[in-house]
């Protein structure tokens, strides 16, 4: 079992890809095969200075909030082995595999948990957790961080892990034991790729695709949001996107909904995963799992599991979670995603 992170950014002259050890119990981290030299200065940005709290009423710009990280250490490398480990069962942990771009500087630092302090301020100091900071500069940055983290107990498990990033897509291919799998994320919208195996060419359409082998015989395969993934003569066709305009949001609650939307477009979806993409006015998107659809008045309603995290106004749409804000414009598209699935036994 492992997780594929994909996380990209454009524009501006900093970019920072974040992760946090555990925030239940004390935890250690180290950069396997790194040598790590003393920082003495912080991750803020120039211009902003840093203040302690005293308490939760003491606040600090935004922007500060790295100050919070202390303990620094820091190499420049473009990709790394990173171990996180809980202290009290250091066979207990994540090994997690990061690209993060030629020229990045990577930060391990500790920072207050919280949640270990049970939210009482003065043992903040108590009780800290690993952080780690991959961080790429520059002009116009362009910078897509690829990660596979890997739940461990005891040796890892993944043997290798090969990456090539396009301009489109990303392409994986993971090891583990007797089997292989090739991994595709396309970037900015479905995109096409191929991989040359001992098996033979693999042709990928789509959003995410995965292709597990054994002794080069696919035993899975998964689609999702795609046209076409094959090799040699298995193969999974897609299903066509749906989309539309979601007419109105309401909130509910019962034990496996939380919210439904409506949209003027009649939908026949099969039984599956399937994936609701809200899109607003400003290019904001958000996710949620549908668990039914049912016929409404012309249309469809479509019901979430999590409870809708916008609402219309008179001025425009509201977002009700973090970070809230408004958003001009009154127009929110959506798209349902759908996956295919394959297994040989």
């Amino acid at each position: 079992m492992y997780l594929v992170d994909v996380f990209q950014v454009h524009g501006g002259g900093q970019h920072d890809y974040i992760l946090a050890g555990s925030a239940d119990e004390e935890s250690t981290a180290a950069l396997v095969g790194q040598t790590l030299a003393p920082f003495n200065g912080t991750l803020i940005n120039p211009g902003f200075n840093f203040v302690r709290p005293a308490g939760e009423g003491d606040a600090n710009d935004p922007q500060s909030g790295l100050g919070y990280i202390i303990n620094l250490q820091s190499t420049i490398a473009e990709e790394v082995m990173l171990d996180y480990r809980l202290s009290a069962s250091p066979q207990l942990g994540t090994r997690t595999r990061l690209w993060a771009g030629e020229g990045s500087t990577i930060y391990l630092g500790q920072a207050p948990s919280i949640r270990q302090s049970q939210g009482n301020d003065a043992m903040l100091d108590r009780y800290l957790m690993p952080m780690t900071v991959a961080r790429r500069q520059g002009k116009n940055l362009q910078s897509t961080f690829v990660a596979v983290h890997e739940p461990v107990n005891g040796s890892p498990r993944l043997v290798d892990v090969k990456v090539k990033q396009g301009r489109d897509v990303v392409q994986l291919e993971v090891s583990h034991g007797d089997i292989v799998d090739f991994v595709f994320v396309a970037l900015d919208g479905p995109a096409k790729a191929q991989v040359n195996t001992p098996a033979g060419a693999i042709q990928f359409e789509g959003m995410q695709g995965l292709v597990r082998t054994r002794d080069g015989r696919v035993i899975e395969m998964h689609l999702v949001n795609g046209i076409h993934l094959s090799l040699g003569e298995t193969k999974l066709e897609g299903i066509p996107v749906m989309s539309g305009e979601i007419a109105e949001s309401h909130r509910e609650e019962s034990t496996v909904s939380r919210g439904w939307f409506v949209v003027r477009e009649k939908l026949d979806i099969a039984e599956g995963d399937r994936l609701l993409l809200a899109r607003y006015p400003d290019g904001t998107t958000q996710g949620y799992h549908i668990v039914r659809v049912e016929p409404d008045a012309g249309g469809a309603r479509i019901h979430v599991r999590e409870k809708p995290a916008f609402q219309y106004t008179n001025s425009g749409i509201d977002l009700t979670t973090f970070p809230q804000r408004t958003i001009d414009g009154r127009r929110v598209n959506y798209e349902i995603l759908q996956s295919k699935h394959l297994r040989h036994e």
